[in-house]
């Protein structure tokens, strides 16, 4: 098992199909705050943001399939 901490690439995890009505793209994992109460750090590793190009390509895939709704999903997506 790799240690998270030293991942600094965002890893692209194409899902094309949902049961819902809206579908979910994830385009950033990870945080840099480290508060005492909170395991994402750990248990993610630092802040890694998936590429402009890469968000497109899914939405877009994710469109052709019908889908009218897509939610961003992350930790930090302000």
């Amino acid at each position: 098992v790799d240690n998270v901490m030293n991942l600094r690439k965002f890893e692209d995890l194409n899902i094309d199909r949902f049961k819902n009505t809206r579908a979910f793209l994830k385009i950033q994992d990870g945080c840099n705050n480290f508060c005492t109460y909170c395991i994402i750090p750990y248990a993610r590793g630092r802040v890694r943001s998936r590429q402009k190009e890469s968000v497109l390509n899914q939405a877009q895939r994710l469109v052709d399939n019908g889908y009218v709704e897509i939610v961003l999903t992350g930790i930090h997506t302000a």
